[in-house]
């Protein structure tokens, strides 16, 4: 008997467990950045201390860092709007998603990070699927303060998060008295039944380290994403967030910098994303009235033979004196009815 107890509940136990909704915990994506900045390179910036949230690319380039500044990010989850209502409409006015703050300084960083904030409903006539989930990271990120033309930077983060899920199956009752012989007839009487219930805490840590290098007008970097790293569920399976490491090289001129850039998984098998970029940029006005634009454009994929294996970004900066804001558009095979718009706000030197 107690053989019989102890197998039903290790079904039970083993269903339970593999029914967890949440299966892809890979947050370093070019098409997941949290910076208006990187996004217009293509989603991957690892050579350049002007991107406001250069620690969470690269926690080395703190490094090259000259004064303090305060940062945040929003993204417009509006996706089926078009590109002229985009530009017809003051961005700041739209309804935003808040995406996380940074704040930078000479060898050190502070930054918060909403990886995941997914709420949904679905239903059909079959069951019916509600799920809300929610990850944040707190980080601290070094580097380097030896000041050569090597930098290395670390950044330790803080994982906090939250998944609700239900999914109930619409259960049909046949009244049998009302079956006759020969025909198919059924009174249904539809009923919700749970099937799966999810309400799971999670807690843990991540990790990156960064090198940052610069030569005579060349610069590289080299980026391992969550080296180290753990997720704890309540009642669930323990996961570890893939590993991605990404390397960039930059030739830089006086305006214009060309960026070469390739990500790939670190553990298990997949086609490295490479993402090809240009940055201009340039000082407007009297050179003792601090202000300055920038344009930046930028492709990333695995082969670049269709557009639609393209994410295509475009962005631009403008900062006068201390503010600086930062706009981008990533989209799929120059999709803009589908694509993701940011910005971001920034105040410092």
């Amino acid at each position: 008997m107690k053989r019989k107890i102890l197998f039903a509940l290790n079904i039970l136990i083993f269903n339970y467990l593999f029914c967890f909704p949440i299966k892809d915990f890979n947050y370093h994506l070019p098409n997941t950045n949290l910076s208006p900045y990187s996004a217009g390179l293509g989603g991957i910036c690892l050579t350049n201390a002007d991107n406001h949230f250069a620690l969470y690319d690269n926690p080395a380039l703190l490094s090259d860092v000259k004064a303090m500044t305060f940062s945040s990010s929003f993204c417009l989850p509006d996706k089926n709007q078009s590109f002229t209502d985009i530009m017809k409409t003051n961005p700041l006015m739209q309804k935003s998603v808040f995406r996380g703050l940074a704040i930078q300084a000479h060898h050190v960083g502070f930054i918060y990070h909403e990886l995941a904030n997914d709420h949904f409903t679905k239903s059909d006539s079959l069951n019916k699927i509600y799920q809300d989930y929610k990850l944040r990271s707190i980080g601290i990120s070094f580097a380097d303060t030896s000041g050569g033309t090597i930098s290395w930077g670390l950044s330790i983060k803080y994982l906090d998060g939250r998944l609700v899920y239900l999914k109930e199956n619409k259960r049909s009752v046949t009244d049998s008295s009302r079956v006759k012989t020969n025909q198919k007839l059924a009174n249904f009487d539809t009923n919700y039944i749970i099937e799966d219930f999810i309400d799971s805490k999670s807690m843990g840590y991540a990790s990156d380290l960064g090198i940052y290098g610069k030569k005579s007008g060349f610069y590289y970097g080299f980026v391992v994403h969550d080296l180290y790293s753990k997720l704890y569920w309540t009642n669930h399976p323990d996961k570890k967030l893939p590993t991605r490491g990404s390397f960039s090289a930059e030739l830089r001129g006086q305006k214009v910098s060309y960026i070469s850039s390739v990500t790939s998984l670190w553990n298990i098998h997949e086609t490295p994303l490479y993402c090809q970029s240009l940055n201009y940029s340039s000082n407007l006005g009297n050179p003792n009235y601090s202000q300055s634009l920038a344009i930046r454009f930028g492709a990333t994929s695995p082969n670049y033979k269709k557009s639609e294996n393209i994410l295509f970004g475009f962005g631009t900066s403008y900062m006068i004196q201390t503010f600086k804001i930062d706009l981008s558009m990533q989209t799929q095979g120059l999709k803009t009815n589908t694509a993701q718009y940011m910005f971001s706000l920034s105040f410092g030197e």
